[in-house]
Formats: structure tokens, C-alpha cells, sequence
């Protein structure tokens, strides 16, 4: 195996690594995913759950969801009187390796988007939001 070869099949073997925001007060969240479990577009925050990831966290617990223009609550209930727990919505990290770049604290370490593009290869990207 060349090391061309083993450095591919390292990226086969990682983990699929999940950002995620909670959908009432914005806060960041981390999921890895177990190489080899498949991660489907759309699927992210189940795929979360499946692995023992947190996906909910009370924030706005029995509060009002926030209203669109129309004064439909966002949660799509017009009888919403509220909600014991907050959805986190999930997203695959999209990597771009660049052997070049260095982790920070602002473009890796507290990222809370979806798109790496560092020499770590999304290892260490938004891993402040990691369950601890």
C-alpha cells in the first residue's frame, strides 16, 4: 500500500463529523459518527441520536415557538403553547484538506459551520461543542 493509499483509507476510516445548532437559541453542537454507519443528507440529527449523541437540550423549554411574519410559530402548530425540548439540527461536515493551514480557535476549534478546510481534516474542527 502506498502512502498515498493509506492516507486515503485513513479519510475512509474516520468518522462522519456533525455540526449542529440548536434550533431556539443557537448554540453549537458536535457529533462524530462511527466510521462505516452510513450518514444520508437529511438524516443527520437521526443519525446523531442513533450514535448517543445529545440532540435536544432545554432552552426553550414551555416557551412559545418564534413566529414567522404570517404569525404561524415556526414549529408549524398554530396551537403551540410550547415545548419540553429544543430540536438540534444537525449537518455533515463538508472537508477540504489544506496542508497548509494551522487549527485556530476561530477557524477550526470553535467553528460552528459546516465547511473545514484545514490540515486536520474536520479532526479537530468545532470540537469545542463536542459532548464532554
Amino acid at each position: 500500500m502506498t502512502l498515498s493509499e493509506a492516507s486515503n483509507q485513513a479519510v475512509v476510516d474516520a468518522p462522519t463529523v456533525l455540526i449542529g445548532r440548536c434550533t431556539g437559541c443557537k448554540q453549537a453542537f458536535r457529533a462524530e459518527i462511527p466510521a462505516g454507519r452510513p450518514v444520508f443528507a437529511g438524516y443527520a440529527t437521526e443519525a446523531a441520536m442513533a450514535a448517543g449523541h445529545p440532540i435536544h437540550h432545554g432552552c426553550r423549554a414551555g416557551a412559545r415557538c418564534p413566529e414567522y411574519p404570517s404569525g404561524l410559530p415556526e414549529c408549524g402548530d398554530s396551537f403551540c403553547e410550547g415545548h419540553a425540548l429544543t430540536d438540534i439540527r444537525y449537518r455533515a461536515l463538508k472537508i477540504t484538506y489544506k496542508p497548509e493551514a494551522i487549527c485556530g480557535p476561530g477557524n477550526c476549534w470553535g467553528a460552528k459551520s459546516t465547511n473545514c478546510t484545514c490540515s486536520c481534516r474536520g479532526k479537530n474542527h468545532g470540537g469545542m461543542w463536542a459532548p464532554k
